[in-house]
């Protein structure tokens, strides 16, 4: 995926979280966790990748 569509996905999760009244801190979170979350999968993905 492109650096484009990563700052879209975090600006339309910024937007639900705002649209939903989530405190800006907790907002700083969420992102940081979804951030997190896809490193680790896209490491994930690549050990699988050097396995097969």
């Amino acid at each position: 995926m492109g650096h484009a569509h990563r700052r879209l996905i975090i600006a339309v999760l910024r937007n639900g979280l705002n649209l939903l009244n989530v405190a800006a801190d907790l907002q700083t979170v969420v992102i940081g966790v979804v951030i997190i979350v896809a490193v680790y999968l896209d490491v994930l993905r690549q050990r699988s990748r050097k396995k097969a």
